[in-house]
Parts: C-alpha cells; structure tokens; sequence
C-alpha cells in the first residue's frame, strides 16, 4: 500500500520507500541538532546515507522531492571527473550543505569523502558551517564498474537497500499517474 510524506501530490510512493525516508528524516532532524550544537554533537551520528537498488525505481528523484517538499537547500555534485571533487566537497562541507551524489559507487571517493564524514575537512578543520550530510544513491555493486563498499565505508554510511516495485505497485503508480494528465 501507499502512505503519506510531505510529497507532491503526483509522486506516489510505495511501502518500499517507508524505511529509507524514515532513516533521511532522522538524519536531517540530526543535522538540525548539529547546527544548533555544533560544538556538543560534531561527533555524533552519521552524515550520510545511501539508497541503493535497481535502475530506475526513484532514488535521485525521490530524494530531490523529499528535501524540496521539506524545502531543505541541497547541491547535487557531479563527480565524474574526480580533479574537481575535493574543492567541490570541501566548499559544501564548509558550507555546512546537504549533498547529492548520483551513482557514488562508480568512482573511488572513499578517501576523499573520509575527512568530511567524520566532521574534519583535509586539513583536519571543523566546518565553518555545520550542517554538511551526504546522499548518496547507487545501483547494487553486481553492476560494472561499481566498486564495493569497505567496511570503513559502511560505517561512514547507511546503506539502505531499496527493494523494486511489485506489480502491483507498478499497477497502481501507472493509475495513479494517468489520473493526473
């Protein structure tokens, strides 16, 4: 069955999406936390989350929705050239932004993303504005060219697996969405 985010009325989301925004609700209410205490929580919690699964099941788009409808500010950083990547990380770690980073397991950036995820940029300075958090989303690593999570990784992440649509949740997104041409 369906349930009820801060959504747009034309996005129709299934029970396969209940836990992972559950976890990005909780990560942003966190984020919250850290910008209003910077100096209690900078070591608390996580500050990323990745929703991983099949092509073309609603990751980037979902999470563009969900923050734009909980009118969260959010850059989305393309990183396929990776001699751009830590200016560009670093700006919106010290910016203290809310990342999106599309297919982040087709590129190795564990090391660059290391500092940032554990609250210290590349010279181990605190950001100048807290607030930094990384979405990631991804297809499953039995893709090519994905490269395995490592279990540092794991822990710098949630990685939430997002299960396909049923039939019937193919079924009734395609009603739903007729009912609104």
């Amino acid at each position: 069955g369906m349930f009820k985010l801060f959504l747009p009325q034309r996005l129709t989301l299934r029970n396969n999406w209940k836990y992972p925004l559950k976890q990005l609700e909780y990560l942003l209410q966190i984020r919250k936390l850290r910008q209003k205490y910077p100096e209690c929580l900078v070591h608390y919690g996580q500050r990323g989350l990745i929703f991983e699964g099949e092509p073309g099941i609603g990751k980037t788009t979902i999470l563009r929705e969900y923050l734009n409808a909980k009118n969260e500010q959010f850059v989305e950083i393309n990183l396929h050239n990776l001699d751009n990547a830590n200016s560009l990380l670093e700006k919106a770690y010290h910016q203290g932004l809310i990342v999106i980073i599309d297919e982040i397991n087709t590129l190795p950036l564990e090391g660059i993303l290391n500092h940032f995820m554990l609250g210290r940029d590349t010279t181990n300075m605190s950001p100048r504005q807290e607030g930094f958090i990384l979405l990631g989303t991804q297809n499953p690593v039995t893709y090519q060219h994905r490269i395995a999570a490592t279990a540092a990784w794991c822990n710098r992440f949630e990685i939430i697996s997002v299960a396909d649509y049923t039939c019937d949740d193919l079924f009734d997104i395609a009603i739903n969405n007729l009912n609104y041409k």
